[in-house]
């Protein structure tokens, strides 16, 4: 089932908005109440959903850490003589 918000929360659809992009950022940062709500939730404004998912898709990207490079050289410590 897909919860479509239309007109249903009126003066507070902003607010359920923001929700979500938080939800799609993380959804810890709301409470689990939401979770099944949001997930399958569609804006009324699709448009908007697409670039917000865009855009918290980039920012996750973003904050991936990348491999770590191996240095080709190697350490001299072991051959230092005294």
């Amino acid at each position: 089932m897909t919860t479509d918000a239309g007109n249903s929360f009126g003066a507070n659809e902003w607010l359920v908005d923001e929700l979500y992009e938080q939800y799609l950022q993380d959804r810890h940062s709301v409470d689990p109440a939401w979770w099944d709500f949001f997930a399958d939730y569609v804006p009324s404004d699709p448009a908007r959903a697409a670039a917000l998912k865009t855009r918290i898709d980039q920012a996750k990207a973003a904050r991936t850490p990348a491999s770590p490079r191996r240095s080709s050289m190697t350490s001299s410590a072991g051959n230092c003589s005294t």
